[in-house]
């Protein structure tokens, strides 16, 4: 033990800066059309679940489960917090783990996410594809449509929620703030009116007309 001040004092952190790229339809599909099976499926299950990229590839086939109401639902692990959501397993999540769950193989793995030999897909697999993939968006349609990441799609996800409560279940984080900190949720609201103006001409002649009364009564 020392009685010596922390030598960490006074060192700045290093805080990356929150990325504001909201994944268009057509910035999707661009690098989606011009991916392989493994890439697709990884895009798809990521833009429905809403998780880290190696979270997605740790979801096994038999996390697909039936919860306390009786309905499908997905159990899915945060990588980082480890909490375990539970996910309805409906609309496009539904379809695409059908599909997922009775493709044809070579060989069938115990993951979701896998190659058509039934291998366990990585950080780094899905990585070269990515970049292949958007390489090729790059040169047919320019980087408008390319300038975005591999984790953009989490947060475009989260961005779908219509509450902040909503996004932070699907992140499964356990505050609010750390959702609205780091991925600045797009939450829909009505916009207010602005008052019309005869209202604003009647209530500065119910004012004048106090004043009036206050100069009578003096």
């Amino acid at each position: 033990m020392t009685d010596l001040p922390n030598p960490c004092q006074g060192v700045r952190g290093h805080r990356e800066s929150v990325r504001l790229v909201i994944v268009t339809p057509a910035m999707f599909w661009a690098v989606y059309d011009r991916a392989d099976q493994v890439l697709k499926d990884w895009m798809r299950l990521d833009i429905v679940i809403g998780q880290r990229v190696t979270s997605i590839t740790k979801i096994e086939r038999g996390d697909v489960v039936v919860d306390g109401k009786g309905r499908r639902a997905l159990r899915y692990r945060s990588g980082k917090t480890k909490a375990v959501g539970l996910m309805a397993v409906e609309g496009d999540l539904s379809s695409l783990i059908d599909e997922l769950m009775s493709r044809q193989r070579n060989a069938t793995g115990r993951y979701l996410l896998q190659t058509d030999n039934g291998q366990t897909v990585t950080y780094s697999m899905l990585r070269n594809r990515f970049d292949e993939a958007r390489e090729r968006a790059s040169i047919d349609l320019g980087d408008g449509f390319t300038d975005w990441q591999m984790r953009d799609i989490r947060k475009t996800s989260l961005n779908q929620a219509s509450t902040l409560e909503e996004a932070r279940r699907r992140a499964l984080h356990t505050d609010p703030r750390t959702t609205a900190r780091h991925y600045e949720i797009l939450i829909d609201s009505e916009p207010g009116a602005i008052p019309a103006r005869s209202e604003l001409r009647t209530s500065t002649d119910e004012l004048r007309t106090s004043e009036n009364k206050n100069i009578i009564t003096s």
